[in-house]
C-alpha cells in the first residue's frame, strides 16, 4: 500500500480516531528518535570508560617494565591472564620488528596474531585504539597499544562481550519501556481526544436536531476547554440569529399578506366593475386610474423593500461621491414647503452658510430627508412646527428633523425602525410602514447613525449622523443662514 493510499484510508477515519493515530505515529517516532541517541551515547560513554581503563593499563605495564624489565612484566601478564580469563584479555609485548617477546595466555587466540601493519606506525610515547574482530566469530575486542622508549610495542585488549551484553540489555529495556509508554499514550490520547471532542459532538447533535425544525436547541457551554467553548458560543449565536431572522421573516410575510391584501382586492374590485359595464367606455377610465394607482403604490413598496436588502447586503456605498448635504437639504425644503403651507405647518430649514460635504450615494440620501420631513408633516397638527437643521459636530455632519408632533413612545421607539411596524395611532394614515427602515438601512449603508428623541417641547426629534468628507483643508463654520428648500418624492412611512 502506497503513502497515499495510506493518507486515503485515514481520511475515513474519525477525527477522534484520526488524531489518536497522528499521536501514536508521533509518539512512535519520537521514540524511535529517542531510543537512537540514547542507544549511541551509551555507547560512547562505554567506549570512552574502556579507553580509559586500557590507558590506564598500558602507562601501568610501560611502567613496570621500563624499572623492573621484560621478566617482571611477562610475570604481570600471566597474573592478568589468570586473574580475568584469558577469553577476556589479551597481553602482547613486542619487538621493534613485530616478533612476540612476551604475551598472556593465548591458547584459545593461538590461531590468530592481532598484529597489523599499522602498528610499525607508532612512534615512542604514542598510542591509539582500534577494535579487532575474531575471524570466524562475533568476538570482538578493544585494544589499545604503545610504543616504548626502546621502540618496543605493546598491546592490551579486552573483550567487548560485557560491553555487548549490557548494550543488549539497554535496548530490551528501552523498547519495553518504550512499548508500554506508546500503548499508554495511545490509550491516553484516545480518552483525552474523546473528551475533546465531546463538545463537537454535541454541536453535531444539535445540528442535526435543528435539521428536524427544532430550533429551540442550545449547546451547552460548560464543556471544558476554550476552544470548544467558543465553538459552542458561536454556534447559540448563530442559532438566535437564525430564530430571529425566521421570526422577522414570519413577520414581514404577514405583513406583507395584510398590506398587499388592500391594493390587490381593490384591483379585482374594479376590475369586476368594468367588466359590469361593459360597453361603458367612459367609466372605465377611473377605473383605470384606480388600478395603475394601485399598482404604482404595490412597485413602490416592492422597490423600497428591494432597496432595503441591498442596503443591508453592502457594508459601504458601492459607488460613493461627495454630497453637499446643505444644499441637498434646500432642495428638500423648497421641494415640501408647498405641502406644508396647504397644512398651515411653518416649515423652517437651519443649515450653514458653506457646504457640508459627505461621500455618498445622493437619491439615496435624498430620499432618507425626504422621508422624514414627510412623516415629520404627516403626524404634524395644522399651526405646528417641522424644523430641518445641519450641523457639524466633531468632524461629523448632523441631520436633526424636529416636530411639533404627538411624539412617539419610547417603547415603540425601537420597533418603528422594523419593516411594516406601524404604530396605532397610523393605521388610519397611508403607508406601508418600509420608510423607516430604509432610512436605518441607507443610513447605516454611508457608515452613520440615526437616533430618535423627545423634541424640546412636544412631538420627535429624528438626529442623523454621517461622517464628512476628508479633506486636506477642512474649517470650522460658526455663521449659520435660515432658508426654506426641497426633494424628490417622499417615501412614506407611516
Amino acid at each position: 500500500m502506497s503513502w497515499n493510499d495510506r493518507l486515503a484510508c485515514l481520511e475515513g477515519l474519525s477525527v477522534r480516531a484520526r488524531l489518536t493515530w497522528w499521536y501514536a505515529a508521533a509518539f512512535a517516532a519520537f521514540g524511535v528518535a529517542l531510543y537512537v541517541c540514547e542507544n549511541r551515547l551509551l555507547a560512547h560513554w562505554l567506549t570512552s570508560r574502556s579507553d580509559d581503563s586500557l590507558m590506564a593499563s598500558v602507562r601501568s605495564f610501560e611502567a613496570l617494565y621500563s624499572e623492573f624489565g621484560l621478566q617482571t612484566l611477562a610475570d604481570e601478564f600471566r597474573r592478568e591472564s589468570e586473574s580475568r580469563g584469558m577469553e577476556n584479555i589479551v597481553l602482547i609485548f613486542r619487538s621493534p620488528n613485530l616478533r612476540i617477546l612476551t604475551s598472556s595466555d593465548r591458547t584459545i587466540w593461538q590461531n590468530y596474531d592481532f598484529a597489523d601493519a599499522g602498528l610499525t606506525t607508532l612512534e615512542p610515547g604514542m598510542a591509539r585504539f582500534h577494535n579487532v574482530v575474531i575471524p570466524g566469530s562475533s568476538i570482538r575486542f578493544r585494544f589499545a597499544e604503545a610504543c616504548t622508549e626502546d621502540g618496543n610495542f605493546l598491546q592490551i585488549g579486552i573483550s567487548l562481550r560485557e560491553t555487548s551484553h549490557l548494550l543488549r540489555r539497554f535496548r530490551t529495556v528501552f523498547v519495553w519501556i518504550c512499548a508500554g509508554m506508546l500503548i499508554f499514550g495511545t490509550a491516553t490520547g484516545w480518552l483525552l481526544t474523546g473528551r475533546a471532542m465531546h463538545g463537537v459532538e454535541q454541536v453535531r447533535l444539535a445540528a442535526e436536531r435543528i435539521g428536524e425544525s427544532d430550533l429551540s436547541v442550545r449547546v451547552s457551554p460548560t464543556y471544558k476547554g476554550r476552544e470548544v467553548a467558543e465553538l459552542a458560543h458561536a454556534f447559540n449565536q448563530m442559532l438566535d440569529r437564525i430564530a430571529n431572522l425566521l421570526t422577522a421573516m414570519r413577520d414581514v410575510t404577514d405583513n406583507m399578506a395584510h398590506d398587499l391584501l388592500s391594493p390587490i382586492t381593490r384591483i379585482r374590485g374594479a376590475a369586476e366593475r368594468a367588466l359590469g359595464e361593459a360597453g361603458k367606455q367612459e367609466r372605465f377610465e377611473p377605473v383605470a386610474g384606480d388600478i395603475v394607482e394601485e399598482c404604482d403604490r404595490l412597485v413602490q413598496m416592492l422597490d423600497t423593500l428591494l432597496d432595503i436588502a441591498e442596503a443591508r447586503v453592502h457594508s459601504r456605498c458601492t459607488n460613493p461621491r461627495p454630497v453637499d448635504l446643505t444644499n441637498l437639504i434646500h432642495e428638500v425644503h423648497d421641494l415640501f414647503l408647498p405641502v406644508a403651507d396647504d397644512r398651515r405647518i411653518a416649515l423652517r430649514s437651519t443649515t450653514p452658510d458653506h457646504p457640508v460635504v459627505v461621500e455618498g450615494e445622493l437619491p439615496k440620501l435624498q430620499r432618507v430627508v425626504a422621508n422624514l420631513l414627510d412623516n415629520a408633516l404627516k403626524f404634524t397638527p395644522a399651526d405646528g412646527h417641522v424644523e430641518i437643521r445641519l450641523q457639524i459636530r466633531a468632524d461629523k455632519a448632523h441631520i436633526v428633523v424636529a416636530d411639533t408632533g404627538p411624539g412617539i413612545p419610547p417603547e415603540e421607539r425601537e420597533k418603528i425602525f422594523t419593516r411594516f411596524y406601524r404604530l396605532d395611532a397610523s393605521r388610519s394614515t397611508p403607508g406601508h410602514g418600509l420608510g423607516l427602515a430604509f432610512v436605518r438601512a441607507v443610513v447605516k449603508l454611508h457608515g452613520g447613525t440615526v437616533a430618535l428623541s423627545d423634541n424640546e417641547q412636544t412631538g420627535s426629534r429624528f438626529t442623523i449622523e454621517l461622517p464628512l468628507r476628508k479633506q486636506p483643508d477642512s474649517h470650522q463654520y460658526d455663521h449659520m443662514v435660515i432658508s426654506g428648500s426641497a426633494s424628490d418624492h417622499p417615501e412614506d412611512t407611516g
